[in-house]
């Protein structure tokens, strides 16, 4: 919608809110029955009518959503934001609170007089005003995966993780990977996918390159067709081209957001390991450490079930929401000149419980409970997400949505893991996005010796490990190998097996407790349980269900 087509009715109180106001808190006001805006906070306050007793017009304040703790700065001066009432600054006067300079809105918190949340509302630019407010509003519309502007997206994602941020330039295995200044080692075979899409032997050069996480799937939907692998007997002629007509979707449309992200080169399993090759494949699976380690990004098709049903999924629905009411104001700053118009709607939006939520996206993917996920999630050091709701980002600094929402508020579902803080919350509700690849953050917060830190942390990811599913059981050792030559090089310990030789007597120390909530709960030692691979082949599916 752009602004010509305004026909948005505000009260003389909602015309008149500014950015900074809306950043800091507006004072309470009354709901008026004549206002667009106001009419959005009446719908929530009238499914839940526990928020407001008494009688006359409800009272309600609205606040922008922020991360706790903001530092606001006039000058050389700085105080801090008081955390028990976020939008009030202190020992600053109102009239330099509205001088500061406020980071982009994307969601708006409402309140009662009584200090009760209403409802959130997402803050989205009008197409027109995007470039006018870029610095102000940060929300987003859904689009196509595959558009332009999410390639875009992407592309600013990756070009500002690898120039900025120092700590994703190291890996779980502690080496430290400049990957704008020295490029990597590249592994065996890669996709080539430009000027042709073909596959190469690396011969040990140096390059850049991208990987692919997805699930390949069962049955005639999601088996991949015989010429869509890499056998010996197409070896030769893939050297020459890869047909893409005869990929899985899923892997063909990964070629080409690589292609149009600019990179040279993607990591495919099904083509760069010859299937069916048993040498091949074991020597393949004894490097993924350095494979997914050394990656500039690992691109994960979350949505899709199977690889037949491609990566781009999100944003297809050209169809706005059923019942989606949305009231369009002025964004001012500091009472001066209107720069554009902005959307307000209800979040999150009508239509997209379920797979379609950011929670959704990630409890209920099938690419979640994949055994050989767990490994790939903690040795890649960013990771592109295509869910079926919308496209998600995390590097070992920050996390972003699509939909410009800042999902590190207290009031979203999804944690952020790249948080230590939430690491072990995640691991319990079954909602982490990845895992912090940090040893030494991990160290620092469980405290002890070297050899007694990693048996814990080894636990707890078994643990996780033993809730995914292998389509080939006798897989259960090597889908984690490549997470513990990386862990092994990191701390100078020896891996045997599933176990840790340093502290092999806890490692064997545990017993399955069948009446647990979880599946593999030990109940020998403290923390968070003991438990060996061996108990990884044993079967408990009323448990899998519960947590599916």
């Amino acid at each position: 919608m752009g602004s010509d087509a305004i026909a948005t009715k505000l009260c003389s109180t909602c015309s008149q809110h500014t950015l900074q106001s809306l950043y800091w808190g507006t004072d309470e006001y009354p709901l008026s029955k004549d206002c667009d805006l106001c009419g959005l906070i009446w719908g929530s306050l009238s499914s839940n009518p526990d928020l407001f007793h008494g009688h006359g017009t409800p009272m309600i304040s609205i606040t922008a959503a922020r991360k706790r703790g903001f530092r606001g700065k006039v000058g050389r001066r700085t105080r801090a934001l008081d955390d028990s009432y976020p939008h009030k600054l202190l020992s600053l006067p109102g009239d330099i609170a509205t001088k500061l300079k406020t980071p982009p809105i994307n969601l708006l918190n409402v309140s009662t007089a009584q200090g009760r949340h209403v409802t959130s509302l997402k803050v989205t630019s009008l197409s027109d005003s995007r470039s006018t407010l870029s610095s102000h509003v940060s929300g987003r519309d859904i689009q196509p995966a595959a558009s332009n502007e999410n390639t875009e997206m992407i592309r600013g994602w990756i070009s500002s993780c690898v120039a900025g941020h120092s700590r994703c330039r190291r890996s779980i295995g502690g080496t430290t990977l400049k990957d704008n200044m020295k490029p990597q080692l590249l592994p065996t075979r890669l996709i080539e996918v430009t000027p042709r899409v073909r596959l190469r032997e690396t011969g040990g050069q140096r390059g850049q390159y991208l990987v692919l996480s997805y699930c390949w799937g069962t049955g005639a939907q999601g088996s991949q067709t015989p010429n869509a692998v890499t056998t010996q007997a197409n070896l030769d002629s893939f050297y020459d081209d890869v047909p893409l007509d005869a990929l899985a979707p899923t892997v063909r449309d990964a070629i080409l957001l690589v292609q149009r992200l600019g990179f040279r080169y993607l990591w495919v399993d099904a083509l760069c390991i010859i299937q069916g090759d048993v040498a091949d494949w074991e020597r393949e699976s004894r490097q993924m450490a350095q494979i997914f380690e050394n990656a500039i990004c690992t691109i994960v098709a979350l949505g899709a079930d199977h690889a037949g049903e491609g990566l781009f999924l999100s944003g297809n629905d050209s169809r706005p929401p059923e019942g989606r009411e949305e009231a369009i104001i002025p964004c001012r700053v500091n009472n001066e000149r209107v720069l554009g118009y902005a959307s307000i709607t209800a979040w999150p939006p009508l239509g997209t419980e379920g797979r379609l939520s950011p929670i959704g996206d990630f409890v209920h993917a099938r690419w979640s409970k994949r055994g050989w996920v767990l490994q790939e999630r903690m040795l890649s050091r960013r990771m592109l997400y295509f869910g079926r709701g919308q496209i998600y980002w995390t590097c070992m600094k920050e996390m972003f949505h699509e939909d410009g929402i800042d999902h590190s508020h207290p009031n979203v579902l999804v944690c952020n893991p790249h948080h230590l803080k939430s690491f072990f919350l995640s691991l319990t509700l079954s909602t982490a996005i990845s895992f912090v690849p940090i040893l030494s953050q991990l160290a620092k917060a469980l405290g002890g010796d070297k050899n007694s830190v990693l048996q814990e942390i080894w636990e707890i990811l078994l643990v996780d490990y033993s809730w995914c599913n292998l389509t080939v059981e006798s897989d259960k050792l090597m889908a984690i190998a490549g997470l513990a030559s990386a862990l092994s090089h990191r701390s100078g310990m020896t891996y045997f097996k599933g176990l840790w030789v340093e502290t092999a007597c806890l490692g064997l120390a545990w017993k399955a407790d069948f009446d647990s909530e979880f599946p593999m709960n030990a109940s020998i030692g403290h923390g968070y349980g003991k438990i060996s691979t061996l108990s990884i082949a044993r079967k408990l599916p009323a448990a899998r269900e519960r947590r599916i």
